[in-house]
C-alpha cells in the first residue's frame, strides 16, 4: 500500500450482499470521533475490539507512580498519555485498517 491508496478514497464491493463502502481519509475522522464504535460499525469488528481492550487495559493502569514529568505535561497521568497515543494512533491507521479489513473478508477493490 502506497501514500497514494492512503490518501486516495477506495471502493470496496462485497462478494455477496453487492453493497459498496468507500474508505479514505473520512474514516480518519470517524475513528478519530467515535473510534472503536465506527470501526465496529463498518464491520472491522477485530479492530474494534482489540482497540477497545487496549484501552480498557491502559484505563485500568494504577495512577499512582506512573506520574509523567509534571513541568512537560500538567500532570497528566502516563496511562492517559498512552491512550491519548492509542486513539489518535488508531485514528490514523483506520483507511489501512479498514482495507485490510476488508480485503481479509473476500470483498473486492474496485
Amino acid at each position: 500500500m502506497t501514500l497514494t491508496d492512503y490518501l486516495g478514497p477506495r471502493t470496496y464491493r462485497s462478494p455477496y450482499r453487492h453493497i459498496t463502502v468507500t474508505v479514505g481519509l473520512n474514516s480518519v475522522l470517524g475513528v478519530l470521533v467515535l473510534g472503536p464504535v465506527y470501526l465496529w460499525r463498518r464491520g472491522a469488528m477485530i479492530e474494534g475490539l482489540l482497540l477497545i481492550l487496549a484501552g480498557f487495559a491502559l484505563f485500568i493502569l494504577p495512577r499512582q507512580g506512573l506520574m509523567a514529568n509534571q513541568d512537560l505535561i500538567a500532570g497528566l497521568a502516563l496511562g492517559d498519555i498512552l491512550e491519548l497515543a492509542l486513539w489518535v494512533g488508531a485514528a490514523l491507521a483506520a483507511p489501512v485498517l479498514l482495507a485490510s479489513s476488508y480485503e481479509r473478508r473476500g470483498w473486492t477493490d474496485r
